[in-house]
């Protein structure tokens, strides 16, 4: 009797060689394991792998409630590009002298909102702000003047690149 083996119990952890045999790349997981960013790291995991449809979705939901941070990032990001394509119209109008149709654009991206306050978004939405309406009390002045048209459309050209810079910082 002294001859038995003991059988060694499973505790249901294999080597990499094991799982390399059985098609499981431990490498393919373990190269997001970094301890620097954890929602980061598993927002990319997440977004790396397929799930069945509408799963993708639910996960990233819950990862957004996990770190509001990248909800915000995204809310401040379509922000910013509505109020750009706003403008991006806006412009397009005002050049074919359809000021009525820029106008219109104009009023609309000056009054779309941000949804949450951003401390860090408040300067800058004022300035958008501040431009838009400069734009819209000039285009009663720009059907006269051509020099005042020229004015109106830096505006609306730095308005444009103020939304540009905060998009690509987010």
């Amino acid at each position: 009797m002294a001859n038995k083996k003991k059988k060694k119990k499973d505790d249901g952890i294999k080597s990499p060689e094991i799982t390399a045999e059985l098609g499981h790349d431990p490498a393919k997981f373990l190269h997001h394991a970094l301890i620097e960013f954890p929602m980061k790291q598993l927002s990319d995991v997440l977004s790396n792998l397929e799930f069945v449809a509408g799963d993708r979705e639910n996960i990233v939901k819950l990862v957004e409630n996990l770190d509001p941070f990248i909800k915000r990032k995204k809310r401040r990001t379509i922000y910013y590009l509505r109020v750009y394509s706003n403008l991006l119209y806006a412009e397009s109008f005002f050049i074919r002298g359809n000021l009525d149709r820029a106008r219109q654009f104009l009023e609309i991206s000056r009054s779309s909102e941000l949804g949450v306050k951003i401390r860090e978004e408040i300067q800058y939405i004022k300035k958008i702000r501040s431009l838009i309406t400069y734009v819209l009390n000039g285009i009663e002045k720009a059907k006269i003047a051509n020099l005042e048209k020229d004015r109106l459309m830096t505006r609306i050209h730095i308005a444009q690149n103020l939304c540009v810079l905060r998009i690509l910082e987010a």
